[in-house]
């Protein structure tokens, strides 16, 4: 009876053996079979890979730009006042000087 048992168990053994390389070797076919598809999936990871250096640069620049406008905005929000007397009188002087520093020194000047 453990003879007949251990027979069994073998030619059962010899039949999952085969069909496990039936698996393989379709799989590895399955893997050669299509040389295009090889390429349009390099093609799809190169196009991800841009899609998400364009994405970075983008955020980026985004980030950049409300930067700037916030910039703007603050030396914008400063009223300037006008000076009908002297620029040069002491007075003012120390006035455009706070307002200069205010404004972050831009190139605009006050004094023109």
């Amino acid at each position: 009876m453990l003879r007949d048992e251990c027979r069994k168990r073998r030619k059962e053994k010899e039949v999952v053996q085969a069909e496990l390389d039936k698996l393989r070797m379709s799989l590895e076919s399955d893997k050669n079979e299509c040389p295009a598809c090889d390429k349009l999936m390099a093609d799809v990871g190169e196009a991800q890979g841009k899609h998400a250096e364009r994405v970075e640069q983008c955020d980026k620049l985004s980030a950049d730009l409300a930067r700037v406008e916030s910039k703007l905005a603050n030396l914008y929000a400063y009223e300037l006042p006008v000076f009908t007397e002297c620029e040069n009188c002491p007075l003012r002087v120390v006035e455009i000087a706070e307002l200069e520093r205010k404004c972050g020194g831009s190139s605009r000047s006050l004094r023109s």
